[in-house]
């Protein structure tokens, strides 16, 4: 009887874990650049939540391209042909720092990306008079 019940148990124990929901998982880009995802199958759509912050791309039917395009969070799904999810995650768009240098005054900041020579930029959370003169 006591291995019925361990029996039992291990099936309970594995059906909770097999229905329970995967965390999602978190995928990064930083604003203004690609990333690469391959898929675990053949897609057949892609839907990005909020297509302000980020865009997607399948290039073929296992490789989708993300563009960050502002800081956000978002998400992405992946359908195979019979509508089942292939893929499913949290987009993060990021801050694009890479040799970027911000000038605060006050309570303005102007932002510049330096590489080898400073030019203005427009980013998000510059002073709205600034993003103007910088061509933003």
């Amino acid at each position: 009887m006591r291995l019925c019940a361990r029996i039992a148990a291990l099936a309970l124990a594995l059906t909770l874990v097999a229905g329970a929901p995967a965390m999602a998982q978190v995928f990064r880009v930083p604003a203004d650049h690609a990333a690469l995802i391959r898929l675990p199958g053949e897609a057949a759509a892609i839907v990005v939540g909020n297509p302000a912050i980020a865009d997607a791309n399948l290039y073929d039917a296992r490789t989708i391209f993300i563009t960050g395009k502002q800081f956000g969070r978002t998400n992405l799904i992946a359908l195979d042909a019979n509508g089942r999810v292939l893929y499913t995650a949290d987009l993060s768009v990021t801050g694009n720092d890479r040799g970027v240098v911000q000038v605060f005054r006050n309570n303005t900041r102007a932002s510049y990306v330096c590489a080898p020579d400073c030019q203005a930029i427009p980013t998000l959370a510059n002073d709205d008079a600034w993003n103007t003169l910088s061509g933003g």
